[in-house]
């Protein structure tokens, strides 16, 4: 799942796994429709639209999981 974010992202594995809940959902619960992070090889700021496939992976993985982002809003996504 982590390769699904990476590749759907087109984002560095290093990148992949620094996103944190808080950078997928807003703090009423709703999804974002983008991410906003720093680069780790570059220091740039990049912005990431969160596309419709995207939200459905992110379901799965809570799904699967059965994470609630609310709960762990700060936290990494991949442990």
């Amino acid at each position: 799942l982590t390769f699904m974010f990476g590749l759907l992202m087109g984002r560095r594995i290093g990148d992949t796994l620094s996103i944190k809940w808080e950078n997928l959902y807003h703090k009423n619960g709703r999804i974002r429709d983008e991410i906003f992070f720093k680069e780790q090889k570059t220091n740039k700021t990049s912005e990431v639209f969160i596309s419709e496939m995207m939200k459905s992976v992110i379901a799965f993985y809570i799904d699967k999981t059965k994470k609630n982002p609310m709960d762990s809003y700060n936290d990494y996504v991949f442990t």
